[in-house]
């Protein structure tokens, strides 16, 4: 076999894998974990069920593969624009510009936001397979924003915390009005009583 045709393989099995992600994420965002079948899901991607499962053996795995290629392109985007040294954020501007940001891609991704909506009820259940993908996601958040608001803050963690719920709970109301209102908007007013502004940092 030559290294032409093996190179075709590759990218078409990496063409094919990405097809299921995206169309995976589309439909659990749509009808929950719980709500979609594999089956359902080969159709949409024009694959049998068997083809489905070669490339992921199971829908648990399936699941776990979405959330994590999300998460993962979420932050590769973040960290490409501001850099991954927490040490940048010991300037204020940096910080409340990359909070921005996040608002800001999350307003572009409505159906990125509901899918990870949906699941983080669903996954309140210790034998939801996110479970544990949303335990250490949610343990992540909290220490990299403790993290970026501790130089500005006196209780860096609480402050963290506030701002995970305050985005999560303003996202809800987001989806709620069919994306309607402006998120960026209210996240940015929303972190002016958090945060204190630029101009009192020193």
């Amino acid at each position: 076999m030559t290294t032409v045709a093996v190179g075709s393989r590759a990218a078409q099995k990496q063409a094919t894998r990405r097809r299921i992600l995206d169309l995976a994420a589309q439909i659990i965002g749509e009808k929950g974990y719980y709500g979609f079948s594999l089956h359902d899901l080969a159709q949409r991607c024009g694959l049998t069920n068997g083809g489905l499962l070669y490339h992921f053996a199971s829908k648990d795995s399936l699941l776990v593969a979405v959330l994590r290629d999300r998460d993962t392109k979420n932050a590769e985007a973040i960290m490409a624009e501001f850099g991954h040294d927490k040490a940048v954020y010991e300037d204020l501007d940096v910080l409340i510009k990359t909070l921005h940001a996040i608002a800001v891609r999350a307003s572009r991704q409505p159906e990125l936001v509901r899918l990870f909506a949906m699941l983080q009820g669903e996954a309140l259940s210790p034998e939801h397979p996110a479970y544990s993908f949303f335990e250490d996601r949610d343990a992540a958040l909290q220490a990299g924003f403790t993290a970026m608001v501790a130089p500005h803050v006196c209780d860096p963690q609480a402050t963290a915390c506030q701002l995970l719920a305050m985005l999560s709970g303003l996202e809800m109301i987001w989806l709620k009005a069919n994306c309607s209102l402006d998120l960026v908007e209210l996240w940015d007013r929303s972190l002016a009583l958090l945060l204190p502004a630029p101009s009192s940092r020193d």
